[in-house]
């Protein structure tokens, strides 16, 4: 009898200790699982049991599974039974990394291996079934190279084409489904790494740069997700860079980032820097110096030759800007083509980062002043050939960038801009006096293709672009009808037969600098004035144009500039009406400018007369003095005392003077 209660006592302590147990069965559907890939056989492996430690600060629960597989390193921390293989946890609140909390033992295994990855993530997606899934990389990254490092098999890391492999393989046993959140808690989740894995997952959280060794803070993460489990990939993700960020602030010696990107957004980046490469590689001979010195100004970080690429790309547009180049014209601007093909790949950029948060430390030596989310190798020297091999560099052509800036920074690409002698002349086809034609005389000195952009000077082009053959050494004329009363500047790219440029031109103002000017007349009363005569005068080349004002008292006129973009005309305007001069102004202008406009106030102010003017002025003194005696009455009311007359020796003694 006593065996049977005994029986009955140990079932009800055994299923009072079932019922309280999280562990869910595999009929059981968490809304998340949480899965950390922990790559501690390494220096890092005392980082990875503190961060076992802040999962554990969590736990759990019945929306949220928390699963690891943590491999540890011989002869490192004695923590927690001094294991050294890979043991697989879900991790219960409060629970230690100890070996009697694990779930299996896998013995030692490489992490390094896409195998070993594609295993755990299948264990974990058969048996702690979620509707979303959130893989985190833990351990020492190397960018482009690869993440998770294992000591204990060579140093091997889990290589990008590896890493393609593996996640190609987990979707497919995963019915196709995308893994919704793949987080880098490691150095240097680049934008290549970014590239390679586009297919197989929806967002990426990770840092563009080193992270300090503590890694991300998972107690605050995971806090967050389970008082929120609702939440989708790309709030998941937010929430992971701005803990990470917070946990960080005044609490490091580091500048820290960290960004989501959208894994969707990706295949237009990669064709918008393919567009970019091709005008940067034609650029690179004639405005390698500009290359040279937007990449020593833009943001690096740590090893590796690892950049900012927005920040490259902002350089690039900003150095080019600047360049001042003979080329026996006027000042050299950057190339249209470069140009836009700049700003669209910078578009590109704040499309794919979906969120980002920096902490850029006053005090570190490597800043993030200037991090925008998302990095690129950009070394000197392309020493490592497997780079070509990656999916970034085939769809981008960004290798090809990398070799070309070295070989021309180095003289090993000569120059390949030959001569191209331009004559203009500018012709008034319909006899009003004003040019509408440009006449372009042109010879090369060889076969050659030239494509002429024409650009308005408010920054808008006509398009397609002109494209003219130009045999060798025959002189060709072409004419370009454009429309009158305006500014156009010509963009002049010479190709040869493999589109690379040999010579770039810039003809600015080609029909003379016109300036619209314009503005209204009113009277005092705010009534608008029409039929008032408005003359502008251009006092430094006699230019005069005239107008009426109409409609609202509106006038407006072109007026032709002298000089370059760059100096200064002083336009004088008036206003008259019936003959008599109104108004008149003075401005100073210069090319380059939308428009200037003006606003004019006319008529008649009623004569001043003197004599009602000094009446007026003594009025005032009285009602000034009265006010002045009023004050002083007040004054000493409130002080108990009323004012006395008193005579002239009361005074005296008063003051002590008689």
């Amino acid at each position: 009898m006593r065996k049977l209660w005994a029986f009955l006592l140990f079932s009800l302590l055994l299923m009072s200790y079932l019922a309280v147990l999280p562990a869910p069965s595999k009929g059981q559907t968490a809304k998340w699982t949480f899965m950390v890939y922990m790559g501690a056989d390494s220096s890092l492996e005392s980082f990875g049991i503190d961060d076992f430690n802040e999962m554990a600060a969590v736990g759990s629960t019945n929306d949220v599974n928390i699963i690891v597989q943590f491999d540890r390193r011989p002869g490192g921390t004695s923590a927690n039974g001094d294991w050294t293989t890979a043991k697989r946890f879900f991790i219960q609140k409060d629970m230690t990394p100890d070996p009697t909390s694990a779930v299996s033992d896998m013995g030692e295994v490489n992490m390094g291996d896409p195998q070993v990855l594609v295993d755990f993530m299948n264990w974990g997606m058969t048996n702690y079934t979620a509707d979303r899934y959130f893989l985190v990389l833990w351990g020492h990254g190397l960018g482009w190279r690869g993440v998770v490092q294992d000591s204990s098999s060579s140093s091997d890391y889990l290589e990008l084409d590896e890493l393609a492999w593996a996640f190609q393989s987990i979707v497919a046993n995963n019915g196709g489904k995308k893994i919704d959140l793949v987080g880098a808690d490691a150095c240097r989740m680049t934008t290549e790494m970014n590239y390679q894995l586009k297919d197989y997952v929806s967002f990426f959280v990770g840092s563009q740069k080193d992270e300090p060794e503590p890694g991300w803070p998972y107690h605050t993460v995971l806090f967050n997700l389970t008082n929120d489990p609702d939440m989708g990939p790309a709030q998941l993700g937010a929430v992971v860079v701005d803990r990470y960020v917070e946990s960080y602030v005044d609490n490091t010696g580091l500048s820290v980032a960290l960004s989501l990107i959208d894994s969707a957004r990706l295949e237009y980046l990669g064709e918008e820097m393919r567009r970019f490469v091709e005008q940067a590689r034609s650029a690179l001979p004639i405005f390698i110096e500009d290359f040279k010195d937007a990449r020593l100004a833009s943001e690096n970080y740590e090893g590796n030759a690892v950049y900012d690429l927005y920040d490259i790309l902002v350089n690039i547009r900003t150095e080019t800007q600047l360049s001042v180049l003979e080329i026996g014209k006027d000042k050299l601007t950057p190339p249209t083509r470069l140009d836009k093909a700049v700003e669209s790949a910078v578009q590109a950029i704040r499309f794919a980062v979906s969120y980002e948060n920096n902490w850029d430390n006053p005090t570190s030596s490597i800043r993030t002043t200037n991090a925008h989310g998302m990095s690129i190798w950009y070394p000197l020297v392309m020493t490592n050939f497997t780079y070509m091999e990656l999916d970034f560099s085939k769809a981008t052509g960004w290798d090809s960038y990398l070799m070309d800036f070295r070989a021309v920074a180095d003289g090993l690409i000569p120059d390949p801009e030959v001569e191209l002698d331009v004559d203009v002349t500018l012709l008034d086809t319909d006899g009003d006096e004003f040019d509408d034609t440009v006449q372009l005389g042109l010879l090369s000195p060889q076969d050659a293709t030239l494509e002429i952009e024409v650009r308005h000077h408010t920054a808008y082009w006509i398009s397609p672009p002109l494209s003219i053959f130009l045999p060798g050494n025959i002189y060709i004329v072409e004419n370009i009808s454009l429309y009158k009363h305006t500014n156009y500047d010509l963009e002049l790219y010479l190709l040869n037969d493999t589109r690379v440029w040999m010579n770039y031109t810039w003809l600015p103002n080609v029909l003379g600098m016109w300036l619209s000017m314009g503005g209204t007349i009113t009277d005092v009363n705010g009534a608008y004035v029409n039929g008032a005569t408005v003359t502008f005068e251009n006092l430094d080349n006699g230019y005069t144009a005239i107008d009426e004002s109409a409609g609202e008292g509106f006038f407006g006129a072109h007026v032709l500039l002298s000089g370059n973009r760059s100096t200064r005309n002083s336009v004088r305007i008036t206003v008259e009406v019936g003959g008599e001069l109104k108004n008149t102004t003075t401005l100073n202008v210069n090319y380059g400018l939308y428009g200037s406009n003006v606003e004019f106030i006319i008529g008649e102010i009623e004569p001043t007369n003197p004599d009602m003017t000094l009446i007026s002025v003594l009025v005032g003194l009285v009602i000034l003095e009265a006010v002045l005696i009023l004050v002083l009455a007040i004054l000493m009311k409130r002080r108990g005392k009323e004012p006395v007359e008193k005579t002239g020796d009361e005074l005296l003694r008063d003051l002590k003077l008689e």
